[in-house]
C-alpha cells in the first residue's frame, strides 16, 4: 500500500539513474582511451593556434575550469591547499618548467623518437649532468605535475615522454613558449617577491629586485641595457601572439580599416599578421630607435614582402616632441593601434601618449584601437587578467584598466570611448575616436 503512493516518484527516479548509469558507462570507454591515449611527437608539434573554440563553448570551457577549481578548494582542508598554492602551483611548477627548459629535455624527447629513459636524456644534455638519478627526480614530478607523461619500460624503468603542454616548450614548436617560461622564471620571478614591500612603501618591486633599472628608467629602458633579456623578451611578445592574436583578428572586425598605425608595436608580430590577413593594407610601426632598427632587420629576413608596404618610424612617445613624433591620420579608415601599450604607465604618462595620439587624428574621423585586457568594473573572476594587471603593479607601475576607467582618461586626451569589444582571448579592444 505504502508503496503504491511512492511507485510514482521512485519509478521515474530509478528510470533516470539507469539511465545516467548507461550514460557513463557508454562515457567511460572513450575517456579512458583519451585519458591512455599517446600521441607522437609528430602530432604534438601540429600547430594549434588556429583551433578556436565555438564561442559558447569557449565562454563553457572557461567557467567550467573556474567551477572545478573551485571544488578542489571545497574538498581539500584548507592548510593543505595553501600549500599546493604556494608550493605545486607556485614557484615549483615554474621552476620545473624553466628547468625542462633549460636542460632542453622536451627537444630531446623530440629528437630521440620519443619516451627516454632518465639515463638516456642525461648522456644527451648539453654538458651533462652530474646525476641521471637526480634528474629523474626532477622528470618524475614534471609527470606528476602533468607536465610530461611517464611509463614503465620492460625493467621496470621510468621513461619520459612529451604531452601537449611539454611540447610547446620546444624550441621547434610552431607555438613554442620557451621564451615565456624564460621571461617568468627569471625577470618576473625576481620582481614578484617584492610585492609586499612595494605595497607598503610604494617602490616599484622590479626597481627593487634590479637596482640598475632605477639609473636606466625603468623596465622599456632597462632592456636596452641587457640584450639578451630584449631578445627573449621580443621572442615572448611574438610567442604570445602565437596563442592569442589569433581570436583578436577573427573576433575583431579589422576589414573596416584601410591603414594600421602600430604605435609601441616592437617586433611587429601582431601588425605583420594584420597586413598578412588584409593583403592589400598598408602598415607602419613606430616604437624606439633600436628597436625600430631591429625590427626592419627581422622583417628583411622574415617578411620582406611586408616590407613593401610597411613604413618605420623612430620616436620616443613620452618625448618633449612626441606630438610630432606620430604621423599624421590619412583618412578615417585609419586605425592607431595601442597594443600592450598604455598597461605599462601610470595615468599621467598614458594621458600624454593619448594625447599625442589625438594630435596625429586631427579631423580625419581615424580610430584609436587599445589593445589590452579590460578587468569588469566590479568583480572579475578572470585569474589570466587579474594576472596581467598585478603583473604591471610588479614590473612597470602601470595597470589594466575598466571600461569606467577608460572614459576619463581618454576624455583628458580629447577622445571619446566608442565600444570595448570582447575576444576568446584575455585581449580587448577599447575603441576610441576624436571627443
Amino acid at each position: 500500500m505504502v508503496f503504491s503512493h511512492v511507485e510514482p516518484i521512485l519509478l521515474p527516479l530509478f528510470t533516470y539513474l539507469a539511465w545516467l548509469l548507461v550514460a557513463a558507462a557508454v562515457a567511460a570507454g572513450p575517456l579512458y582511451l583519451f585519458a591512455h591515449h599517446v600521441p607522437s611527437e609528430t602530432a604534438l608539434m601540429r600547430d594549434r593556434s588556429k583551433d578556436l573554440l565555438w564561442g559558447p563553448l569557449w565562454h563553457a570551457r572557461r567557467w567550467t575550469a573556474w567551477v572545478l577549481e573551485r571544488g578542489v578548494d571545497w574538498v581539500s582542508p584548507s592548510g593543505e591547499r595553501a600549500v599546493q598554492l604556494a608550493g605545486e602551483q607556485g614557484f615549483v611548477r615554474t621552476q620545473v618548467l624553466s628547468t625542462l627548459v633549460d636542460l632542453e629535455v622536451t627537444d630531446l624527447i623530440g629528437s630521440g623518437g620519443g619516451a627516454q629513459t632518465a639515463q638516456q636524456l642525461a648522456a644527451r644534455v648539453q654538458g651533462g649532468v652530474h646525476s641521471a638519478a637526480d634528474l629523474k627526480r626532477v622528470l618524475s614530478l614534471a609527470a606528476a605535475l602533468g607536465i610530461l607523461s611517464v611509463d614503465a619500460d620492460k625493467d621496470g624503468e621510468p621513461r619520459f615522454r612529451n604531452t601537449y603542454v611539454s611540447a610547446t616548450l620546444r624550441k621547434d614548436h610552431p607555438n613554442s613558449i620557451r621564451s615565456v617560461v624564460i621571461l617568468q622564471a627569471t625577470v618576473c620571478s625576481q620582481s614578484w617577491p617584492g610585492l609586499s614591500d612595494g605595497l607598503k612603501s610604494g617602490t616599484l618591486p622590479f626597481a627593487a629586485a634590479h637596482p640598475a633599472a632605477k639609473k636606466h628608467g625603468g623596465f622599456y629602458k632597462w632592456l636596452q641595457a641587457e640584450p639578451s633579456v630584449a631578445d627573449n623578451f621580443r621572442e615572448h611578445t611574438e610567442a604570445v601572439d602565437a596563442y592569442e592574436a589569433v581570436a583578436l583578428l577573427v573576433d575583431f572586425q579589422w576589414g573596416r580599416f584601410r591603414r594600421f598605425v602600430d604605435i609601441g608595436g616592437g617586433g611587429g608580430s601582431l601588425l605583420a599578421r594584420l597586413m598578412s590577413s588584409q593583403t592589400l593594407n598598408p602598415g607602419m610601426l613606430l616604437d624606439l630607435p633600436h628597436v625600430v632598427q631591429q625590427t626592419k632587420a627581422d622583417w628583411a629576413r622574415r617578411n620582406p614582402k611586408l616590407l613593401e608596404r610597411t613604413q618605420f618610424v623612430a620616436g620616443d612617445l613620452l618625448s618633449a616632441d612626441a606630438g610630432e613624433v606620430i604621423p599624421a591620420a590619412e583618412g578615417p579608415r585609419d586605425a592607431f593601434i595601442l597594443r600592450a601599450v598604455l598597461q605599462n604607465f601610470s595615468d599621467r604618462d598614458a594621458s600624454l601618449i593619448l594625447k599625442a595620439v589625438r594630435q596625429a587624428l586631427g579631423d580625419s574621423g581615424a580610430k584609436v584601437l587599445i589593445v589590452e585586457a579590460v578587468p569588469a568594473a566590479g568583480v572579475d573572476r578572470r585569474a589570466e587578467v587579474l594576472r596581467r594587471d598585478v603583473n604591471m603593479l610588479a614590473m612597470t607601475g602601470g595597470q589594466l584598466r575598466s571600461a569606467s576607467q577608460w572614459r576619463p582618461l581618454l576624455a583628458d586626451a580629447g577622445l571619446a570611448l566608442r565600444q570595448v569589444s570582447a575576444t576568446r582571448s584575455a585581449w580587448s579592444v577599447v575603441e576610441a575616436s576624436a571627443a
